[in-house]
């Protein structure tokens, strides 16, 4: 990724944060550029939120050159987290349209398996 990219995503994330409104940051999650919990290292994205008005509010919300550094809050936990800018794939005010900055991965494209017929739950 280009030093432009990443300077133009954190840009539309500061701007974003600006109408003291949740953020969703759609993050590719399994790859080494994302400091997450481990449950949520096996899954090809997720959403993240950031914002002044979160229910447990972000003390350190940093927005560097180089991605996001936040300690958020994973069913009341708090857990240090890293985004690079490589890895944000899409960003959005909660509850209107992610904008996609960047092209999603392949994998995260894949349709989920359908579950068996025939097996059922005893």
């Amino acid at each position: 990724m280009t030093p432009e990219t990443a300077s133009t995503k954190r840009t539309l994330l500061r701007m974003l944060l600006g109408t003291d409104r949740i953020v969703n940051v759609v993050a590719i999650a399994d790859g080494n550029s994302t400091m997450l919990p481990e449950e949520f290292k096996s899954k090809p994205v997720i959403l993240l939120q950031y914002g002044t008005r979160l229910e447990v509010p972000i003390p350190d919300l940093e927005l560097s050159r180089n991605g996001i550094h936040a300690t958020l809050s994973f069913d009341q936990i708090p857990f240090e987290t890293y985004v690079a800018w490589d890895a944000v794939i899409g960003m959005g005010l909660h509850g209107e349209t992610i904008i996609g900055v960047q092209d999603p991965p392949e994998r995260a494209l894949a349709k989920p398996e359908e579950p068996r017929r025939g097996l059922k739950l005893v």
